[in-house]
């Protein structure tokens, strides 16, 4: 989860300078996409180890004892990349639309304290409201 949000969070600036900025939700996907794919990229070797753990406790006593061993068995490239693939499938999706709901659902409550006479910025628990409300809907 830090990965994609980090990731989404950085990519965004840069995209949107890329592209110009003519359409701040193409941005967005696009940006929830590359978060997607690092983090995807990132977490392979992890989930391959927890996958082959599962199956077979007796492999490796932990995670650190389980990619060494892996990488010796099957070679680093074919253990680190061969369920990119899958793991792309559903996490660069799944990321586009949690990070870009995320922002729509925090931009649409900004803008109703807004027309409420009321100020995020003057009030921290308002901002924490909105942020923790729109984080909840997205991941629903």
């Amino acid at each position: 989860g830090a990965l994609k949000f980090g990731f989404y969070e950085l990519l965004k600036p840069v995209v949107f300078q890329m592209t110009g900025g003519q359409s701040m939700l193409l941005d967005f996907f696009i940006s929830g996409m590359l978060a997607g794919t690092i983090a995807s990229i990132a977490l392979c070797p992890i989930e391959a180890a927890r996958i082959r753990l599962v199956a077979d406790p007796k492999f490796a006593k932990g995670m650190f004892d389980a990619l060494p061993k892996m990488m010796g068995e099957n070679g680093a490239v074919r253990v680190l990349f061969s369920g990119l693939p899958a793991q792309m499938a559903k996490q660069v999706p799944y990321t586009m639309t949690k990070q870009v709901s995320f922002d729509f659902i925090a931009a649409k409550a900004y803008s109703m304290v807004a027309l409420l006479g009321l100020s995020a910025v003057a009030d921290p628990s308002i901002k924490w409201s909105i942020t923790l409300g729109s984080a909840f809907i997205a991941g629903i």
